[in-house]
């Protein structure tokens, strides 16, 4: 309910982010002001009506002491404190902020001996010149695997579209506190509106961290067109057909106002069929006045029903997310020269006995896959809990290569520029000594 955040640790990585980017790490829902700072003894009523007597507003972290007597009463001092964003920067050092300024620079274009090594720069696709910002958005809401954890939640995306005669969002993966998530990122009365507008969800495998946050938006979605007196309009929901069976439990409870698309049935032949299916056929009616033109299934190797999606923009972009997987062929070929490849790296380099074994990617794989594929951005996602800040990484970096964090916003007028601020981001987590003091996490527990 509050302006100030609870995740302090997170509220505050954000912050140290913004200074390498502003753009990539904005800072849009933030408190305007200060809230007054809460202690044991306050006596505030904020919220509380007048004519309530002996009553406190309640507040996150807000605690009250019935026994023992001595100490009864409100305590209030772990409630979270508001510290602003250029406190959290006051310690960022130069070299930090130089490689940042170095990044925005201009990109010259790539030489033609540079195009010749694996992994080097590609030229800038003509249409991806034309995208004016705001145009098409990729906010990434989780970048975790597993469990949600200190600095990383679990996977979710929103993806926005704009610009003269577009409109809409679609939610690709919803793990838990996905909605929050975006509440953070936006606000809450952002929220609203980008759950009026959006226009399907895509879920990519029936492992929790990829879907449990779905009944929730859709609930959130239900609820504020109800509010306006409006019956909820149908969403369709792409997903694997054992999500069907939990969608249909949660019915008992709420009304979700979804309509389920089974993932198979939205692969490429069915994209392509001179027949269109019904459930393509809802699909396309969904996202009409969208800058989406296919959300195409791409199967994958991980679990059962696991699939990747290929997204077809109407103004010339492609981009592929892999949901969990091995590396694979099929995903090489709907990634060839993709704009954007948002690629899961969840084992470090020398670990692909456990990447094998738990049917995921090292880092170095899925950069591979991006240079086998041609595409001219590659972002890697979905890292294992046991690296709290940037995933470690060897000679497999590319200047084609970029990281993901969570609240991190792609949008594709400056996905060129992408890459060249890893450094900068390197450098601001070397120098942090507050992350440096912490012990990794085990991630015995990756899905």
């Amino acid at each position: 309910m509050d302006d100030v955040p609870v995740f302090a640790s997170s509220a505050r990585i954000q912050a140290r982010l913004h200074a390498v980017s502003a753009t990539v790490f904005p800072e849009n829902n933030v408190p305007r002001s200060p809230p007054p700072s809460p202690s044991k003894d306050d006596k505030r009523r904020d919220g509380v009506p007048a004519d309530v007597p002996n009553a406190l507003a309640g507040k996150n972290m807000f605690k009250f002491t019935l026994i023992p007597t001595k100490n009864a009463g409100a305590d209030m001092s772990a409630v979270p404190r508001y510290v602003p964003g250029f406190v959290h920067r006051r310690d960022i050092e130069q070299r930090t902020i130089d490689l940042a300024n170095e990044a925005m620079k201009p990109t010259p274009p790539p030489s033609p001996s540079a195009e010749a090594r694996p992994g080097a720069e590609l030229p800038e696709p003509e249409y991806l010149r034309k995208l004016k910002p705001g145009d098409v958005e990729l906010v990434f809401l989780g970048t975790g695997s597993a469990v949600p954890a200190k600095y990383r939640n679990v996977s979710g995306f929103s993806m926005q579209f704009g610009g003269e005669g577009y409109r809409g969002n679609i939610m690709l993966d919803t793990g838990e506190g996905s909605l929050a998530q975006m509440i953070r990122r936006f606000g809450a009365s952002a929220v609203d509106e980008k759950l009026r507008e959006m226009r399907m969800v895509w879920i990519s495998h029936i492992h929790a961290d990829h879907h449990v946050g779905l009944p929730r938006i859709l609930t959130a979605r239900a609820e504020i067109f109800r509010r306006d007196g409006v019956e909820p309009p149908i969403i369709p929901v792409v997903g694997p057909r054992a999500l069907r069976r939990f969608l249909d439990y949660y019915e008992d409870l709420e009304r979700l106002h979804c309509d389920f698309i089974d993932l198979s049935e939205t692969t490429q032949d069915k994209w392509s069929s001179e027949t269109m299916s019904p459930q393509v056929a809802r699909l396309r009616t969904a996202l009409m006045g969208s800058d989406l033109d296919e959300i195409v299934a791409v199967p994958v190797h991980h679990c059962a029903h696991a699939y990747g999606a290929k997204l077809v923009g109407k103004r010339g972009w492609t981009m592929v997310y892999s949901g969990d997987t091995r590396p694979c062929p099929s995903l090489v070929a709907a990634a060839r020269d993709a704009t954007l490849l948002v690629h899961e790296a969840t084992f470090e380099n020398g670990m692909e006995e456990e990447a094998v074994k738990k049917r995921h990617s090292t880092t170095k794989e899925a950069v591979q896959t991006g240079i086998d594929a041609g595409a001219y951005r590659t972002i890697l996602t979905h890292f294992s809990q046991r690296y709290p800040k940037i995933p470690i990484f060897d000679g497999t970096y590319t200047e084609r290569t970029a990281v993901a964090f969570d609240l991190m916003s792609v949008d594709f007028a400056g996905l060129s520029s992408l890459p060249k601020l890893l450094p900068a981001v390197r450098s601001l987590f070397e120098s942090d000594d507050e992350i440096a003091r912490e012990a990794q996490i085990d991630g015995d527990d990756d899905e």
